[in-house]
């Protein structure tokens, strides 16, 4: 029988042996521990696999060293652990031997390296992918779940995720942070999770407009500090959040659709710093090619915004054809009205002009993926208010348009 099978097999066995305990007292019995690893430390230590640092503690913050790793997977799995070790390093009177006998007996580990296993040494992130991966038979996946591992435990890592074992290092899970050390609390947790003694762990890999709750909040938070602007983080994917995504699969080169998918998650899990064409000063770019527009501080972008132009056609307004276009060239900031404004260009918000033809950057209720003006530049309404508010276009700010709409 497949190891996963056994042992989810045993969680449920222990489901029904093990008795409810009140939530104030699911700790284990340990003084020291709290927060969101509580609920696994007591799970485990309910089912043996660990009798804490001391009769009365866990100490929770201690890293967890090659050889306790050992022991703590040999009692999860019921392992005998009265053989010896031929690892060099592990010397019979190390209390952990028969449990690093017994693991690599059973293929969990091969050691360090030159037939040692290094048994002090504290056990990374990395290599905890690869011990539970082996122990639990976590099933192999095609989807890159973490972004910043790959090599000899990346398989194993990726494994971990689509199993929901670890929800990775950051909120948005895209990154696993291979090389950091394990504490003891957060071992808890990843035996607990593949033992399923305590829920797994989800990751989005799908987000898009309707959706709230921590997980927007924090994909809010991570467009903001890169520079895309997505208005109040609150939680909730509207318009404005649908509008930053947007901003960034243009920059990106993906499809335009303002849903944070698979490839826009991978994507920004390395994220691209936008080709500017100014190189000093303070300029306000707009890139026909992908419809953004950028604050750029000598040659720096700062923040994006998702804008839509002028689509170049034909026009008629008021029996007069017009020809919708954002002329490229260098430009200036030399004419605003703080208020709704009227023309043959459409209805414009808060007007910032650039070209004496009357295109200007303006607020509009729709601005869509693709170039759709009459030739001026739509950003939404809100990003409008902020553009005011920051006095970020003044009198007089330089204007570089380029390229071509798309």
């Amino acid at each position: 029988m497949p190891r996963r099978t056994t042992f989810t097999l045993l969680a449920m066995v222990l489901a029904v042996l093990l008795p409810a305990l009140p939530a104030a007292a699911q700790t284990g019995d340990f003084d020291d521990v709290s927060g969101v690893h509580a609920e696994a430390i007591a799970a485990i230590s309910d089912a043996g696999i660990t009798e804490g640092c001391t009769a009365d503690r866990y100490c929770p913050q201690e890293l967890v060293r090659r050889d306790q790793m050992a022991s703590f997977l040999a009692r999860a799995l019921g392992l005998d652990t009265s053989g010896t070790t031929s690892f060099a390093d592990v010397p019979a009177g190390n209390p952990h031997s028969g449990a690093i006998a017994a693991i690599h007996a059973e293929g969990i580990t091969t050691g360090c390296e030159d037939g040692r296993y290094c048994p002090s040494a504290p056990v990374q992130r990395q290599e905890m992918a690869s011990f539970l991966a082996r122990a639990f038979d976590l099933q192999a996946t095609d989807t890159t779940w973490f972004h910043d591992i790959g090599g000899t435990h990346g398989d194993a890592a990726q494994r971990l995720g689509a199993a929901g074992v670890s929800g990775g290092c950051d909120d948005l899970g895209l990154q696993y942070c291979p090389t950091e050390d394990v504490r003891r609390d957060q071992m808890a947790s990843f035996i607990g999770r593949a033992l399923e003694l305590v829920p797994g762990t989800e990751i989005a890999l799908l987000l898009e407009p309707g959706d709230s709750g921590p997980t927007v909040t924090a994909l809010q938070k991570y467009l903001t500090a890169n520079d895309y602007w997505v208005g109040p983080v609150d939680g909730v994917y509207g318009n404005l959040t649908e509008q930053a995504v947007l901003a960034a699969q243009k920059v990106h080169g993906l499809a335009r659709d303002g849903i944070y998918g698979p490839l826009t998650r991978g994507a920004l899990a390395a994220p691209r710093t936008p080709a500017t064409r100014s190189t000093w000063g303070y300029v306000v770019e707009f890139d026909e090619d992908r419809q953004i527009v950028m604050l750029v501080e000598d040659g720096v972008p700062g923040m994006i915004f998702h804008a839509s132009g002028g689509d170049e056609s034909y026009y008629t307004h008021e029996g007069t054809e017009y020809w919708a276009e954002t002329p490229n060239g260098d430009w200036h900031i030399y004419r605003e009205i703080n208020d709704w404004r009227t023309s043959h260009l459409g209805e414009l918000y808060r007007p910032k002009y650039f070209h004496t033809d009357g295109i200007a950057f303006h607020g509009y209720d729709v601005v869509p993926a693709q170039a759709a003006s009459h030739g001026c530049v739509r950003v939404s309404i809100e990003a409008m208010d902020w553009i005011w508010a920051n006095d970020a276009m003044p009198i007089g700010t330089d204007v570089l348009v380029y390229g071509d709409p798309n």
